[in-house]
């Protein structure tokens, strides 16, 4: 492991020091592994208990992504057959992300290029979330055959009408102005005003909790973003991703001429079946629950999804041989039984996540 993937710093503030996260694996788009996750959690918890740290600071040390996720490559390589020992991978990484969405001081996250998977898990359960005009959203698991995790079900629960459905089941990437609209980001700030940001940061008094001298500051800096993309299609989104099942909502986009349905139509067609429909059961039943709850079940998923063909055979596929042609196990919805799926969500024979 080299340290240099995640420094620390501690920079000299008003009335203290601002804790400083930087993910250093350009190489890697700032793929997380198990220890990297591990640092963030222990020096997390040291700054936790130093009155001196007001703040803390995540980013990365690259402009082409603050994180693409977790490292595949890597959990490909272990196979089905130590699913259990890379269970551990998501248990700390879901106990960090419960970590942040809990911590008692705020955490800015300044999110410039591409934020996926496990990268949104670092990001979007902090106090402040920062944007720009290089950022790229999306959650592709479904492309992979897995699921959005990280507390996915729980983030996106604050976009608007069912743009939560859209963006889980179909992978779909989102730039600045649709990930304001969605609600993932807070503040759009143009990336040359990024060290600006952090020096402001660290020259002005966070009284109280600091929250809300952060949010003051970070406003004075915000500029609005274009008309989102997405937003003209919410009442169309509304009406498709109503659906109950995976099956009715690809009926309503084949039924509708438009080019934008059959773009979606065609994205869905090349998803894993399986992935498809844990995650639309997955949305359903995180609805207006706990962060805590959303990661439990989660956590439950991934064990089941650890032990699949589909997530192997999708990393090979986009991964590992590039050849982006899954032989998704089962090829078709209809061949996957409610019971399959229920199973995915059953705590036997699985550990339960503990979080603190």
């Amino acid at each position: 492991m080299h340290t240099t993937w995640v420094v620390f710093d501690a920079l000299m503030a008003v009335d203290g020091f601002i804790g400083c996260v930087t993910l250093n694996r350009p190489e890697a788009y700032n793929a997380l592994t198990l220890s990297m996750i591990e640092q963030i959690d222990q020096q997390l918890r040291l700054w936790a208990a130093d009155d001196a740290i007001l703040a803390i600071i995540i980013k990365s040390a690259s402009a082409k992504a603050f994180s693409a996720g977790g490292d595949i490559r890597a959990l490909y390589q272990s196979g089905p057959e130590h699913a259990e020992e890379s269970s551990q991978f998501f248990a700390a990484e879901y106990r960090l992300i419960y970590y942040f969405g809990t911590y008692h001081k705020p955490i800015i996250a300044l999110i410039d290029g591409i934020v996926m998977g496990g990268g949104a898990g670092l990001s979007m359960h902090g106090s402040h979330r920062v944007g720009t005009e290089n950022l790229l959203f999306a959650m592709p698991e479904t492309g992979i055959g897995l699921y959005p995790d990280v507390g996915a079900t729980h983030f996106l629960q604050q976009s608007p009408g069912l743009l939560s459905y859209y963006v889980a089941l179909t992978g779909a990437r989102l730039a600045i102005a649709d990930s304001c609209y969605a609600g993932l980001i807070q503040y759009f700030v143009p990336s040359n005003q990024l060290d600006e940001v952090v020096a402001a940061l660290c020259t002005t008094p966070l009284p109280g909790d600091g929250r809300q001298a952060v949010s003051n500051l970070l406003e004075a800096y915000a500029i609005q973003p274009d008309e989102a993309p997405l937003k003209p299609h919410q009442f169309f989104i509304d009406g498709v991703f109503a659906g109950d099942s995976i099956e009715s909502i690809q009926r309503f986009l084949e039924s509708d001429d438009s080019q934008w349905s059959k773009s979606v139509a065609n994205h869905l067609q090349q998803k894993s079946p399986l992935s498809l429909m844990v995650t639309l059961e997955a949305f359903k039943r995180a609805y207006g629950k706990s962060l805590a709850a959303c990661l439990q079940q989660d956590f439950l998923l991934t064990q089941s999804f650890l032990k699949s063909y589909d997530l192997y055979e999708g990393i090979r596929a986009v991964v590992i041989d590039k050849d982006m042609q899954p032989k998704w196990q089962p090829s078709k919805l209809s061949d996957i039984s409610d019971n399959e799926i229920n199973a995915y969500f059953s705590p036997n024979n699985k550990t339960i996540l503990e979080l603190t």
